[in-house]
């Protein structure tokens, strides 16, 4: 699953041409990281491990993926009210280093997630 979501962001690492392709990614990559996250989380870890990978990671994960559905919202929402300044925001936040994919990426390294930690 991660590899599927890695693979779906890499189809679109060009350079966007403008704000409202910028806003589109982000939902992009919003949608792309829930739908992740629910797939990774209907699978039962083993027992002993199920509290670790829940707050390790399900936590994390969860906080990372509703901070892109908002920003990706105040972006679309802004450009809607043709407030680009705000929107222009929104996406750069989407941007910035994030502490929950931090936590998220350290505990998928440690776990052995691969994918999911970005390597």
């Amino acid at each position: 699953m991660c590899e599927q979501a890695f693979q779906q962001s890499e189809l679109h690492q060009e350079e966007l041409a403008n704000l409202g392709e910028e806003a589109d990614e982000l939902r992009r990559v919003a949608q792309s990281m829930s739908g992740t996250v629910t797939a990774i989380e209907a699978i039962e870890p083993p027992a002993r491990d199920a509290p670790r990978v829940r707050e390790g990671f399900f936590s994390p994960a969860r906080a990372l993926a509703a901070s892109l559905r908002d920003l990706s919202g105040r972006a679309d929402a802004a450009l809607r009210a043709g407030k680009e300044d705000e929107a222009a925001r929104a996406v750069e936040r989407s941007l910035e280093p994030d502490e929950n994919e931090k936590a998220l990426r350290s505990f998928a390294a440690a776990y052995g997630f691969r994918t999911c930690a970005g390597e």
